[in-house]
């Protein structure tokens, strides 16, 4: 499972052999020094249609556009990895950056506005079979984003150099839109023993 040249499906299949092996997916994602999400994200890969699961063993179909494909409904899988390699919602030849995202998500600043309630958002009908998976899709959105943000510290202090007002009126907006994201969610969990 450490081999560097290990390909994602390859990787999701000897992740599903473990999880049989060891009968729970924490366990799985302790051992590999993975987290849960990264176990289950694999897991999601063989719910891809054998052709689909091609694709990405090929390179054809992105790995994060098949995550999410994944947690569809079977009948829907086709035409959203069909979508995805031609280039996602838009239309455009080029790949959009709100491709991955779920359709309530949102879209980039200036892109078209998609739903904010997931109920009213568009294919909402197929997401009910997998409510997990969906949720899956806004965790995976924000861990994301929090990677992306690596070089926040040192943007803030260039940008409280130059303007601290300014900075800390930005800081404000950021910690109001987190807790605003985040007050709908219930804490999280403590570690359960074992």
């Amino acid at each position: 499972m450490h081999r560097l040249d290990l390909h994602v499906m390859e990787q999701a299949r000897a992740v599903r052999e473990l999880v049989r092996e060891h009968g729970h997916q924490r366990l799985v994602a302790q051992q590999l020094g993975k987290t849960a999400a990264w176990v289950s994200q694999r897991l999601k890969l063989l719910d891809l249609a054998p052709d689909l699961q091609e694709l990405v063993e090929r390179g054809e179909l992105k790995v994060k556009d098949a995550r999410r494909i994944g947690a569809m409904a079977p009948g829907l899988q086709h035409a959203a990895a069909e979508q995805a390699m031609s280039g996602g919602r838009n239309g455009s030849q080029g790949r959009s950056r709100s491709v991955a995202r779920p359709a309530a998500y949102g879209s980039a600043p200036g892109g078209p506005a998609h739903a904010v309630n997931p109920v009213n958002a568009p294919g909402a009908t197929a997401d009910v079979e997998d409510p997990v998976g969906r949720f899956g899709e806004y965790v995976e959105c924000a861990v994301d984003f929090a990677n992306s943000m690596h070089g926040i510290a040192s943007a803030y202090r260039a940008a409280a150099t130059a303007d601290q007002g300014a900075a800390d009126a930005l800081v404000a907006r950021l910690f109001e839109r987190l807790e605003r994201v985040t007050r709908h969610l219930p804490p999280p969990a403590p570690p359960s023993a074992g």
